[in-house]
């Protein structure tokens, strides 16, 4: 078994990426998918990548008849890298980059202060944990 810290936004694929990671393995987060058991009435939900498990979790009726199940995708296909065609002819850009700047910014605008994220938020959401 593993323990793993994840918060209520932690998804599927990071909890997939996490467990590769645990296990020093190279494969692809796109190999593996991850389902929602019910013993008792015996199915399987496959989940989508981006479903938060805690929501998923805190959805489940008794702890004790669900779990988590991890499988490898049995119909994954790697992309195959198509050849490098550097011969065509670029395209000319008609972004604003490219074109003089004939208006202003209104003053709000630019007085607008960015908001930054301090690296001790970064694992404050991490209070909770599951099993797989």
């Amino acid at each position: 078994y593993k323990s793993l810290l994840i918060s209520d936004r932690t998804t599927v694929d990071d909890v997939i990426n996490i467990l590769l990671n645990c296990y020093n393995s190279k494969e692809r987060v796109e190999q593996f998918s991850l389902y929602e058991v019910c013993r008792s009435q015996e199915y399987q939900r496959k989940l989508h990548p981006d479903d938060c498990l805690l929501h998923v979790q805190h959805c489940w009726t008794s702890p004790n008849e669900f779990h988590f199940l991890i499988r490898r995708n049995l119909d994954f296909r790697p992309r195959t890298k198509g050849p490098w065609t550097p011969e065509l002819p670029s395209i000319r850009s008609s972004s604003r980059q490219s074109q003089p700047a004939t208006s202003q910014q209104s003053p709000q605008a630019s007085e607008t202060p960015t908001k930054g994220l301090s690296n001790s938020s970064l694992y404050a959401d991490y209070e909770n944990y599951f099993y797989i």
